[in-house]
């Protein structure tokens, strides 16, 4: 299996955990936002709206938890025929355990339409993860390239994915800070050319 960045520790433990339509996520009330996207991020390519509970039952469940003996951002993940356990240091350890998690279902899992007859197997691992650094991060430089919106989503998305804590997003040069506005200059108004009753910036 590949997980990126590797954990720091993982073990193979047997059989593995298969994810179905009956498939509940249980979490205490201070981590119900990382499994609403927990489950959101499960949904579109399995086609499962998996139920949120408050209370843990036995058998084909996702049970998410706080644990006071992890720091910040690390948690423990093992996967059994029986259950998906996590336990976290707070919510941020929580929602990167829901990454490895997505990253050790099959590849699919990424897609955003349902796919039929993919089996939904969470290998028997035994991880136990934490950060090396507590600044993780990407730099975006968009003061002289324009970024779609969807693009500067998109990639926010992939640093989650991989762990990454950190956006140094560099909008700004010491030339000045370039962004599109439609509205000016008006076409009325002639281009580059603000008149004195004209709202908006001079140009």
């Amino acid at each position: 299996m590949r997980l990126i960045p590797n954990p720091a520790s993982l073990d193979l433990v047997g059989s593995g955990f298969s994810l179905s339509s009956n498939t509940v996520i249980a979490c205490p009330p201070a981590l119900r936002a990382e499994a609403e996207m927990l489950a959101g991020w499960l949904r579109p390519a399995t086609g499962f709206s998996l139920a949120i509970v408050a209370n843990t039952r036995e058998g084909d469940v996702i049970e998410l938890g706080l644990s006071e003996n992890l720091g910040h951002e690390a948690y423990t993940l093992e996967a059994t025929p029986e259950r998906v356990s996590i336990q976290a240091g707070d919510a941020a350890g929580a929602f990167y355990a829901g990454q490895t998690l997505r990253q050790l279902l099959p590849a699919g899992i990424f897609t955003a339409q349902p796919i039929a007859m993919v089996a939904w197997m969470v290998p028997g691992v035994r991880i136990a993860d934490a950060p090396r650094f507590g600044w993780r991060g990407s730099h975006l430089d968009v003061s002289r390239h324009f970024m779609p919106v969807a693009f500067i989503k998109k990639h926010l998305d992939l640093l989650a994915l991989h762990k990454m804590n950190v956006f140094h997003w560099h909008l700004t040069d010491d030339q000045g800070w370039r962004f599109e506005v439609r509205k000016y200059p008006r076409p009325d108004r002639g281009r580059g050319v603000a008149s004195d009753d004209a709202p908006g910036p001079r140009v």
